[in-house]
């Protein structure tokens, strides 16, 4: 009857110590993922960042917006849109295209 317990207990400890050992090895191997997941999402954001900065500059150089600045530079929001001539604010007059179901060319599978 010892030899029942003692495979049911060894058995037993054999598994906890399976189970322990599978989990430290899942936390380092996704703790090593979500690093570098992390470093190249920084680096797409910082990327994006500085995008989006230069198509902002060339929106408020070509006096098309003007945004709010605090006293480090940074844009904090919009302030004034300017369309047209002379810096006249005005709404624009152009409807948003829509894409007609009669055009062939549009269709799904090129029919």
């Amino acid at each position: 009857m010892s030899d029942f317990w003692s495979n049911i207990v060894s058995g037993f400890w054999g598994s906890i110590v399976g189970i322990i050992i599978g989990a430290v090895i899942t936390v380092i191997v996704t703790r090593i993922y979500y690093i570098k997941a992390s470093r190249e999402l920084k680096d797409e954001a910082s990327e994006l960042e500085n995008l989006i900065k230069i198509i902002g500059r060339g929106l408020e150089n070509a006096k098309l917006f003007k945004f709010k600045r605090n006293e480090k530079g940074k844009i904090l929001g919009l302030t004034a849109v300017r369309i047209g001539p002379q810096n006249v604010i005005s709404e624009p007059s152009v409807s948003s295209p829509s894409i007609e179901k009669t055009d062939k060319s549009l269709r799904k599978g090129g029919d």
